[in-house]
């Protein structure tokens, strides 16, 4: 055959093939024929290394069931999405993202008056467990609430419903969810967000939005002049470092070195707070500066000091008792360090650790029995940690404000009704919420926890007192 014909015709059939290619991994469209994508293709490769981009909770649930619930509650397939929330909470019942969806789908299908309210939390990355706390307190109150008929606004009764956003933790994504809560008119305030750090940098969000904040746990000193919009149910670091301070010197230590990251907010105001108090109460201390998820070759064991007080989280205290543990000094921390993963992380290196928290389940007044015996009827026998009775009564709290504010046309009224509790307070588990002239709670205790083997040998926290 000539080679004139020959040529075009390879041509021909090259790109022929490669068209036919790109048709069948549903790349391009042939006339009068939809692409398809070739079943055997591999799913697309994101190069993300963090998933803190997730807000919705549709943009960050992975697992197939649940994530299906979300799309017909999205969709308002409430038939069929009630009874797969139903059959998955009978198997997960401590899932209370998708309590919180469940009670929405209920509230919306009810047809009665509703208020909604943010909740702003790290459902993703380091401090995802403490977000599944925060939603368990918020659920459990909402429950609460609409299940007894709503409260009340002069003739009209209002049930509650719930916007969940993920702020992974993250000071850039706390933004973005106060920047998402200031654009939905719906929102009549906000749980959150968790950490100091994330607090501070969405404050100047909040305050420039209708929009205010119950923080449940945020406890940084700067908090109290962080806006007019900021509220906390968590009392600040000046009183947590000071009543640390206090417990370790009447636990018979008579110096200490103080662990903290001068780049975060938290770490750096409760390390403050601790050696200001340790000035006037005599506890020599001594500055060990460290970077947080960092700590890995310091051995201040080998100083001339009694203890060691860590102002950081849960994975920095586990590495500092793995390598400080054998030289015998009495490790302290503060809330931020109380969780499972303490126990988790450290392993047989973190018994006789003492943190302090807001609350804990073996205390016996009988709001806390109330409220573990309410938590466990809800949760299927789960045991509630001390940030989900902090979001439990945030909202608590602002569900009062709804409740008792004179009229509901902006965030102002609410945050009227808030100042309402600087005279009467909310209710609480461990105190009354009264909130002082900055928005900061007044009369909350602190508890001193100790990792400490039970019966059958198991590491578990146990209230040993009050840090006072």
């Amino acid at each position: 055959m000539n080679a004139r014909v020959i040529v075009p015709l390879l041509v021909m059939l090259l790109v022929g093939y490669f068209v036919w290619d790109q048709y069948q991994q549903g790349r391009v469209a042939l006339p009068g024929i939809q692409p398809v994508a070739s079943p055997a293709a591999p799913p697309a490769v994101t190069t993300t290394t963090t998933d803190n981009s997730a807000l919705e909770p549709i943009d960050f649930v992975v697992k197939s069931e649940p994530k299906k619930i979300l799309q017909l509650m999205n969709a308002k397939n409430y038939a069929e999405g009630l009874t797969a929330s139903d059959a998955w909470l009978r198997r997960n019942p401590t899932d209370a993202l998708i309590g919180l969806i469940r009670e929405n789908a209920i509230v919306d299908l009810s047809n009665s008056g509703s208020y909604t309210i943010g909740v702003s939390a790290p459902l993703t990355g380091a401090l995802k467990q403490v977000g599944e706390a925060f939603l368990q307190g918020v659920l459990l109150a909402v429950r609460q609430v609409n299940s007894s008929g709503g409260f009340q606004r002069g003739t009209e009764v209002n049930r509650i419903k719930v916007r969940v956003l993920n702020d992974a933790g993250d000071r850039a994504e706390a933004i973005k969810v106060a920047s998402l809560f200031a654009k939905d008119k719906l929102i009549w305030g906000v749980i959150g967000p968790y950490s100091s750090s994330t607090l501070l940098a969405a404050a100047p969000i909040y305050n420039n939005s209708s929009n205010v904040i119950i923080a449940p746990a945020a406890t940084n000193p700067r908090i109290s002049d962080a806006g007019p919009n900021i509220y906390r149910v968590a009392p600040s670091d000046t009183t947590q470092g000071a009543s640390l301070a206090r417990l370790v010197l009447a636990r018979g230590q008579k110096s200490v070195a103080v662990l903290f990251d001068a780049d975060d907010a938290y770490s750096s105001g409760l390390a403050a707070s601790f050696k200001t108090e340790a000035v006037k109460i005599g506890l020599v201390t001594s500055d060990t500066p460290f970077t947080l998820n960092s700590y890995t070759v310091a051995k201040v064991g080998n100083y001339a000091v009694d203890a060691i007080f860590v102002a950081g989280y849960t994975n920095d205290v586990a590495a500092v008792a793995k390598l400080e543990k054998g030289f015998g000094k009495a490790i302290f921390a503060g809330d931020g360090a109380y969780g499972q993963d303490l126990i988790a992380q450290g392993g047989n290196a973190v018994e006789g650790v003492i943190v302090t928290s807001f609350w804990h389940s073996t205390l016996t007044d009988a709001n806390s029995k109330r409220f573990t015996a309410q938590f466990s009827s809800l949760f299927g026998g789960g045991t509630p940690n001390a940030n989900a009775v902090q979001a439990y009564d945030a909202t608590r709290t602002l569900i009062e404000a709804l409740r008792r504010a004179k009229q509901l046309k902006s965030g102002a009224d609410v945050r009227a009704a808030l100042e309402t509790m600087r005279v009467t307070p909310s209710v609480g588990v461990t105190a009354p919420v009264r909130f002082d002239a900055n928005g900061d709670v007044i009369g909350r205790p602190w508890v001193a926890i100790a990792v400490k083997r039970n019966a059958s040998g198991k590491l578990v926290f146990q209230a040993v007192g009050y840090a006072k």
